[in-house]
């Protein structure tokens, strides 16, 4: 049995009640299913190596490291973590077997996975502006490791509340 092939209320891995949900055909589940796995091994492998040159250079400075391991590790832990759940979804509706992953693991995934995401466009955002400074202001003081890392966690947990904020109000709304 495939939920693909019975979208009866007895097949409904996603416990989907929505009346206008129909399951995706069997060969664009294969392909989710492929690709998450491609994400996992090429994604994890290449953030892996990024990383460990990251941490082997002798000649990057410690607070260029802390924000390119701030962009590099959040990205290594989406393929390797989130996209493994992701993988599990997909089978499960391709197997129509409800009970292969818990809708509270998939909520607890699905948080991980918004962190993660905040986190890392809070990273490339504070990049952009750490290189429009030094651009702007060549001569510029060097930024230290303690106000990087003190910078890096806040504008990630401003992120984190900013997309929390924003979603709660749009949820609200739509009530």
């Amino acid at each position: 049995m495939n939920a693909t092939d019975d979208p009866t209320p007895e097949c409904n891995p996603l416990n989907s009640h929505d009346p206008n949900y129909w399951p995706p055909s069997k060969t664009f589940m294969w392909a989710a299913i492929v690709h998450c796995y491609c994400v996992i091994v090429i994604g994890t492998l290449c953030n892996a190596v990024a990383l460990w040159c990251v941490a082997t250079c002798v000649k990057t400075r410690r607070p260029v490291k802390v924000l390119l391991l701030a962009i590099f590790m959040p990205a290594m832990l989406t393929c390797l973590v989130v996209y493994s759940v992701f993988a599990e979804v997909r089978v499960a509706l391709l197997t129509c077997d409800s009970n292969r992953i818990s809708g509270t693991v998939m909520l607890i995934n699905w948080t991980v996975f918004l962190i993660l995401e905040q986190i890392e466009r809070a990273s490339i955002a504070f990049v952009a502006v750490i290189r429009a400074v030094s651009v702007w202001a060549p001569h510029r003081q060097k930024l230290g490791l303690r106000p990087t890392v003190m910078a890096m966690a806040l504008t990630s947990l401003y992120f984190i509340i900013i997309y929390v904020v924003s979603n709660n109000l749009l949820l609200s709304t739509s009530d």
